[in-house]
């Protein structure tokens, strides 16, 4: 679009014709309104490529960066949540709620972990006191030293 290339100055006769000025100031507005529509139809291009205007305050540049394949991204931790049977009706087929069910899951196995140690523990602790040889690193060397082997 080019602008009309009518100036008018207050000192001519024309500076009071309001309609003068209004035909001086009066761009395309059907040519500004096709423009605004060929912006639009290219953010659409940007956006559907995967391309995000800068929201950055420390770029501040004022351009488009790639969001790097969000999409594809995002459909391989569903891929992910789905084969480890979290992503389902139960959860509402919502990644978010899939992964609180996944970190309920992890809780579970870490509760169930700490149980077993300190069952352990105590199992250890039981054999240490039992009479006889006592559960230890050095049982090999206590059985060696029984038997008369050094």
């Amino acid at each position: 679009m080019e602008w009309p290339g009518v100036f008018v100055f207050k000192d001519s006769p024309e500076a009071n014709n309001l309609s003068f000025m209004t035909a001086a100031i009066n761009l395309d507005f059907d040519a500004l309104a096709g423009e605004i529509g060929q912006v639009e139809k290219l953010r659409d291009v940007l956006f559907h490529a995967g391309f995000v205007p800068c929201d950055t305050p420390g770029c501040n540049c004022g351009s488009w960066h790639h969001r790097f394949g969000l999409r594809q991204r995002m459909d391989e931790i569903c891929d992910e949540l789905r084969d480890a049977e979290v992503l389902d009706n139960s959860t509402g087929n919502l990644p978010l709620n899939a992964v609180r069910k996944l970190r309920q899951r992890a809780e579970a196995a870490e509760a169930e972990r700490d149980a077993l140690r300190k069952l352990l523990g105590e199992a250890r602790e039981m054999a240490d006191n039992w009479p006889g040889i006592a559960y230890s690193a050095d049982l090999t060397a206590r059985i060696d030293a029984a038997m008369g082997r050094e």
